[in-house]
């Protein structure tokens, strides 16, 4: 709403926590203490015609989508008064049915990977988003205003990634909030974390399983956050270990024949 392209970032948003279910599934912890054997930047996508994809977005380990099956994606229009402007932000229907599986959005209304200014960002300029609906009464394209679904390969103990927000005003009311839902391979409900933003630069955001389950097969964030958000410097564990990570591994295994 703000902008027209929102690929401008910016100053950005700190995230408090609000709330989380009842029972807390799901616990806040450094995105530096997340163990994690792939980084992703999505540096690699940065080669593209277009940065609007209407596909699913896969990444060693990972796949980006939309919604999960079950799932519906509906218009949440926010009113930001001192702006005396509103924006049509992106929400999630229903509950995904298992085993979890990804789905894309209208054409033109899916992922949106671009470039960022965050210059304190190890990912050469790349962040990941999603158009949601966009308003056209302000010329807002709705790119970094939808809904994000990832799917791990491997069921997931923790995870960590660094929200990327053009919010520089703080507050609105208590209506920038991002919520992320966390799902098991079945589709059943782990838990949701709701976060309000103020204002601060990139911030790095990890999550862990209390007691260490390795039952995170998927995740999926919205926002009303007043002018959208995106994500970036995924870590998570994979299958398939990024180089460097195996380099480490050859290390470690190169120090404990010498000890013998």
């Amino acid at each position: 709403m703000m902008s027209t392209t929102r690929c401008a970032l910016f100053a950005g948003a700190l995230y408090a926590v609000v709330s989380s279910t009842a029972s807390a599934a799901i616990t806040q912890v450094s995105y530096s203490s997340v163990q994690a054997n792939a980084t992703e930047g999505f540096s690699g996508f940065s080669g593209l015609a277009s940065p609007y994809v209407d596909s699913t977005l896969g990444v060693s380990g990972m796949t980006v989508g939309k919604r999960f099956a079950g799932q519906q994606n509906g218009v949440n229009p926010v009113l930001f008064n001192f702006f005396i402007a509103d924006s049509n932000f992106e929400t999630l229907i229903g509950s995904p049915t298992g085993p979890l599986a990804l789905e894309v959005g209208t054409p033109g209304r899916n992922l949106y990977v671009g470039a960022d200014s965050a210059s304190s960002l190890p990912s050469q300029g790349r962040m990941l988003s999603s158009v949601g609906p966009g308003n056209p009464t302000y010329g807002g394209t709705g790119v970094a205003e939808g809904t994000l679904a990832f799917l791990f390969d491997v069921d997931q103990s923790a995870l960590a990634f660094k929200i990327l927000a053009q919010q520089v005003w703080g507050g609105n009311n208590g209506a920038d909030r991002t919520i992320m839902t966390f799902y098991r391979r079945d589709g059943s409900l782990i838990d949701t974390i709701t976060l309000v933003s103020t204002d601060t630069l990139v911030m790095p955001l990890g999550f862990s399983r209390d007691g260490g389950i390795a039952d995170i097969a998927g995740m999926t964030i919205s926002t009303t956050d007043i002018n959208g958000i995106a994500v970036d410097d995924f870590r998570y564990t994979s299958n398939v270990p990024t180089p460097g990570a195996i380099a480490l591994l050859g290390l470690a295994g190169l120090a404990k024949r010498r000890r013998r």
